[in-house]
């Protein structure tokens, strides 16, 4: 009997971190739909907890306020953007083809997520204006991945070699993430579909970039 009880006793302690885990991801899926669609301004911590089917005692005691549930939203999609760069890099390649297939998995990240795009290129910095700083890691490994194809493709002669790698991968990203989102907004710019919008998105950035 005593055995028993303790085993039961041990199963509900292994259980509770299984479910704070559930209750953090049910919240942070609730932050991402709730901020792609409303904003960060007007999100409100009530509406994710209620989006995520919990108290607001409950999202607070996993996220201390708005701003650190949004940081952590945006560094999980940042995390997915980076797994979705190094799956492209590890097919090998030259240096524009990778480059290429990396902007094209953005493009389309953003095509099919372009609210909580919108929120990520206008509301990164939060609070005081100070970008967060597990934010600007994330993005910093985007950086890097950028960077490494334009230096080997300015050293095969595909990539511009007058602009500084760093700069030229930042301006890059940029470029692909507000003009995107520029299209998407106009009228009817989506109408053509998924592929034909990545296309136009890729070709004009690859050209911006080429030798």
């Amino acid at each position: 009997m005593g055995t028993r009880s303790a085993e039961a006793r041990d199963g509900r302690k292994a259980d509770r971190p299984r479910k704070g885990q559930l209750t953090r991801g049910r919240l942070l899926e609730a932050a991402f739909e709730v901020i792609g669609r409303k904003g960060y301004a007007a999100a409100t911590m009530d509406e994710i907890a209620q989006a995520a089917g919990v108290s607001k005692g409950v999202a607070y005691y996993h996220f201390k306020n708005k701003a650190e549930i949004a940081s952590t939203v945006l560094t999980e999609a940042i995390d997915q953007l980076v797994a979705l760069f190094e799956q492209v890099r590890s097919q090998g390649g030259s240096a524009h083809g990778i480059l290429t297939g990396m902007l094209s998995v953005f493009a389309t990240m953003i095509y099919e997520k372009r609210a909580l795009a919108q929120f990520a290129t206008s509301e990164m910095w939060l609070g005081g204006g100070s970008m967060s700083e597990a934010v600007h890691d994330q993005l910093m490994r985007i950086v890097d991945l950028v960077c490494e194809q334009i230096e080997r493709g300015q050293a095969d002669g595909s990539v511009r070699t007058d602009i500084d790698a760093s700069f030229q991968a930042v301006s890059i990203i940029g470029m692909v993430a507000a003009d995107a989102l520029y299209a998407l907004g106009a009228e009817g710019a989506a109408d053509a579909g998924k592929e034909t919008f990545v296309a136009r998105v890729v070709g004009y950035a690859g050209r911006a970039s080429a030798a």
